[in-house]
């Protein structure tokens, strides 16, 4: 899935803010080390703007998580968002 998920990725129009919610989508979760078809974390695959730990996450972090994104989308103009994403891409 995770190619798929790249893809989905590049497709989505700019600005692209992404939410990791969950241990397993953070760190690949406990079957990381036992499977071959799970990734060691979500971004390794797309850029990520916040992290939700938990798993599941209590709705304090999903509150918390949603309060730190919209504070980042709030400081950030649309030219720097630009700039830093197609940074990121090129490092890639």
């Amino acid at each position: 899935m995770a190619s798929r998920l790249q893809r989905l990725y590049n497709q989505m129009p700019e600005p692209k803010y992404v939410m990791a919610i969950g241990a397993c989508t953070v760190g690949g979760g406990p079957y990381f080390k036992h499977g071959c078809h799970v990734v060691k974390g979500v971004d390794l695959v797309v850029p990520m703007d916040v992290y939700i730990s938990g798993g599941p996450p209590r709705p304090e972090s999903l509150l918390g998580g949603l309060m730190r994104l919209q504070d980042k989308i709030r400081h950030q103009t649309r030219a720097k968002s630009l700039m830093t994403k197609a940074k990121e891409r090129a490092l890639c």
